[in-house]
């Protein structure tokens, strides 16, 4: 085959093996250059070449030869082809009768930066020029005719590995497949448990709500229960004022009607004069309350004025009936025409009695409604499910007044409300129950003797509500636990431990914040 011929098979077998290829290289390389043998080395891995094929001619006859070490492993390391003579040898240790000059030769093929391969040769002569020429000519051509081989096997190794993937591939689709069809299954499942629990939770939720609307208004009732018997005290006193007042009114009108006719009897012009300056005196007058101290020096100043008139010896017990039936004047004159009259002083006193027994039935009557107010205001149960506006100051007073029973022995009670706060969006009958948790555990902090201080304030965005006491404060280590469920340290049967946690509750029903601050001789409080 020619040469031409040759090159051109191996660039159209390049799907050969590397043994097959080399092979036929090496023939191609013993009929151009001067052989005595040819070895194609392959590399395995960094540093070892492996032997792939070779050829070994038979004439001229073999010779034994020293080979150098290292030269084939240089060329594989440097890249680059080698050509030189073997010319160190002994011929005593091995016994040859003959050494002849022989040359090595060894060429790398470089692919991709790395020695793929090498070829090995010995020659039995110098190469001539024409042979070396060939080398250096065809020995890229070779190389890169090898390439082929090398790319092709890189591409066989791909392709296997390739398969290996598709197939790992494949596995992983069917697995894939197979966990979606799982995940579809368990999904229908989950929402369908996911929608159930959903149920459960707003059940429990609802219960919970109920249950949490039945403590509170448990904790208002058992606070009610506490306060019937004040409540009533503080309805009976003023109906007692009420009915004693209706009865002096009964009992004295005879003795009014007689004074008056007996009176008109004996000078009609002077007692109607009088009667109308009394008339408008009394219709004018607001009620001042006199301390004892007041009432003496208004009763003296009465006895100069009476004594100066002409009443020397009833001067003391006529200035004690003015004094004591109301009227507060700086000058008596205008009474003396009607003074100097039968019975006229007996007409004055029980016109300003009647006066003062009317006003005491107003009053009594409007602290009855009051209290009857707070009373139907705290015991009231809205069936409202938002809040509606409420003013803090009517919400902490309709407390403050069922509580005053129990306070007024011993309790002094500031308010300090702040007219700037409009009205707020609350649950006003739960709020409610928040102030008397907290006016109730002070009162009974500061067992009924000591100072209350309620007040509203507004604190940037937020409006305040502060209850303080002075009684003798929480200790260090119970107050982070006050507002836990079911804590106390009242003593058994005077409290359930539920009080300030409904507080908090409530507190952050309404988006607030409740906090305290205590020490010795004071605790406050505080609602945001």
């Amino acid at each position: 085959m020619r040469e031409g011929d040759l090159l051109i098979e191996l660039a159209w077998q390049a799907d050969d093996t590397l043994e097959k290829w080399g092979l036929r290289f090496l023939h191609l390389l013993k009929d151009r250059v001067p052989c005595l043998q040819a070895v194609l080395y392959g590399h395995i891995e960094e540093g070892v070449l492996e032997y792939v094929a070779g050829y070994a001619v038979e004439a001229p006859p073999p010779t034994r030869f020293l080979w150098g070490e290292g030269l084939l492993g240089e060329a594989a390391r440097l890249g680059q082809p080698i050509l030189k003579p073997l010319t160190e040898a002994s011929a005593r240790p091995y016994g040859l009768v003959e050494v002849k000059p022989v040359f090595y030769w060894a060429y790398p093929w470089v692919y991709q930066g790395r020695s793929r391969a090498a070829v090995e040769a010995l020659l039995w002569r110098a190469l001539t020029p024409q042979e070396e020429a060939w080398l250096q000519d065809k020995g890229p051509l070779l190389a890169m005719l090898a390439n082929g081989v090398f790319q092709q096997e890189r591409i066989q190794r791909l392709l296997a590995e390739l398969q290996a993937q598709n197939a790992l591939l494949q596995e992983n689709l069917r697995r894939l497949e197979e966990t979606q069809a799982e995940l579809q299954t368990l999904n229908a499942s989950l929402e369908a448990r996911v929608e159930e629990r959903t149920r459960e939770l707003r059940r429990a939720l609802e219960e919970l709500n109920s249950t949490q609307q039945q403590l509170i208004l448990s904790e208002k009732m058992a606070a009610l229960g506490q306060l019937v018997a004040g409540v009533a005290h503080e309805i009976n006193s003023p109906l007692g004022a009420i009915k004693g007042s209706a009865e002096t009114l009964l009992e004295a009108l005879p003795t009014l009607w007689q004074s008056l006719l007996s009176g008109i009897a004996h000078d009609p012009g002077a007692v109607a004069a009088a009667l109308e300056w009394v008339r408008s005196y009394l219709q004018g007058a607001e009620r001042i309350v006199l301390t004892s101290r007041e009432e003496r020096a208004l009763r003296k100043k009465y006895m100069h004025q009476l004594e100066a008139a002409g009443w020397t010896e009833e001067a003391d017990s006529i200035a004690r009936r003015l004094v004591e039936a109301g009227f507060i004047l700086e000058d008596l004159s205008p009474l003396f025409p009607l003074l100097r009259l039968p019975q006229g002083l007996d007409l004055l006193y029980l016109a300003g009695q009647l006066k003062l027994q009317l006003e005491n039935i107003v009053l009594a009557a409007n602290r009855t409604r009051k209290t009857v107010f707070a009373l139907k205001s705290y015991a009231h149960t809205s069936d409202r499910t938002h809040p509606v506006p409420t003013r803090l100051e009517e919400s902490l007073e309709t407390v403050l007044t069922l509580y005053h029973h129990q306070l007024k022995h011993g309790v002094t009670v500031h308010t300090e409300y702040d007219p700037e706060i409009p009205p707020l969006y609350l649950y006003a009958d739960e709020m409610g129950q928040v102030w008397t948790n907290l006016i109730q555990n002070a009162y009974q902090a500061m067992q009924g003797q000591g100072e209350l201080y309620v007040h509203t304030f507004q604190e940037g965005d937020f409006y305040g509500v502060r209850i303080t006491d002075t009684g003798p404060g929480i200790p260090p280590e119970v107050l982070p636990r006050i507002f836990e469920p079911f804590f106390t340290t009242k003593p058994k049967g005077e409290g359930t431990g539920l009080g300030l946690d409904i507080c908090r509750r409530i507190v952050e029903k309404h988006r607030g914040r409740i906090t305290v601050d205590s020490q010795p001789g004071r605790t406050a409080f505080t609602v945001y």
